[in-house]
């Protein structure tokens, strides 16, 4: 193929075919190497790098088309109702797309997780400004906002606290149900065996709420797993006290705000690691207490190391 370099059989004589009969009276077409090369290679390849890049578009295309919104995520204090609409309609294309993989409320999940990191980023930029991140830990305690979507464990030290804050109106959910978990457990600390003291405040507003906590509430609860017979299950919900107790050293808040456009609520709840029983006792004199003495002793086994 090279442009002025001929082949060596276009210097030869070319071979006349000998004509039979019914070969009819089209003249005869004779080729050389270049343009035998150019016709059945050349030509074929083109087509088929053609072919290929037009079936790939198409695949980067779909591609493109479900995944490219991302990098635009409107913020809901600064971005109109149609954008957020057309967000929401481009999340709900990619969930449908892969039902296995994402869940109902990725929109809100997304939107969050790019409202923290445009904080961030300002927050760095402002002098004296506040890390406004859902987790902030201090010396002694941690400080966690709750947001819909969240589905969290959290491994507090044994004299460490953790605060949980909710607020309905700092969501970037619109509407909808807000669903919320969160685990919270104490670090294993040996023979040590611990418990966990939850209180705090909270007003859920939900006119189907009723005295029961039938549509919105936080549920408490320490039930470990399905097959634990013995943990107990608290619903709180309205204008109410949180007070739970329990001697396990695993809890579990799980919120349920039924309609978030409608219904309004906000919560403050404080989770307290507390010593039950056990551990090392290595001074001349001092006293051992059962378990929330002078309570009932509860069902656990505890156990001292003495050494004197």
């Amino acid at each position: 193929m090279l442009p002025d370099v001929d082949y060596k059989a276009a210097q030869t004589r070319k071979r006349i075919r000998k004509k039979v009969p019914n070969d009819g009276g089209a003249p005869e077409v004779y080729l050389n190497d270049r343009d035998k090369f150019r016709i059945t290679t050349f030509y074929t390849i083109i087509d088929k790098l053609e072919t290929e890049m037009r079936r790939r578009g198409e695949i980067y295309k779909e591609i493109a088309e479900r995944f490219s919104f991302l990098s635009d995520v409107p913020h809901n204090a600064t971005s109109s109702s149609t954008e957020i609409e057309r967000y929401s309609q481009c999340c709900q294309k990619l969930t449908d797309a892969y039902l296995e993989d994402f869940n109902t409320n990725f929109s809100a999940e997304l939107q969050q997780f790019h409202l923290y990191g445009v904080v961030v980023v300002v927050a760095t930029m402002v002098a004296g400004a506040a890390l406004a991140w859902p987790i902030t830990r201090h010396e002694n305690s941690t400080i966690y906002y709750m947001m819909c979507g969240d589905k969290l464990h959290i491994i507090l030290e044994e004299k460490e606290e953790l605060i949980v804050n909710f607020d309905s109106d700092n969501q970037t959910l619109v509407e909808g149900e807000c669903l919320a978990d969160l685990r919270v457990a104490v670090k294993d600390t040996g023979i040590k065996k611990y418990g966990m003291q939850v209180e705090g405040e909270m007003d859920l507003e939900d006119p189907d709420n009723g005295e029961l906590c039938t549509s919105s509430y936080l549920r408490v609860t320490d039930v470990d797993d399905l097959e634990d017979e013995t943990g107990r299950i608290n619903k709180f919900c309205n204008k109410d006290s949180i007070d739970f107790e329990t001697i396990e050293d695993l809890v579990t808040l799980e919120l349920s705000l039924k309609d978030i456009g409608k219904n309004k609520g906000q919560f403050m709840v404080k989770l307290m690691p507390h010593c039950l029983c056990g551990g090392l006792i290595d001074k001349t004199e001092g006293e051992i207490k059962t378990p929330l003495y002078p309570r009932p002793y509860p069902n656990i086994l505890c156990i001292w190391v003495i050494k004197v």
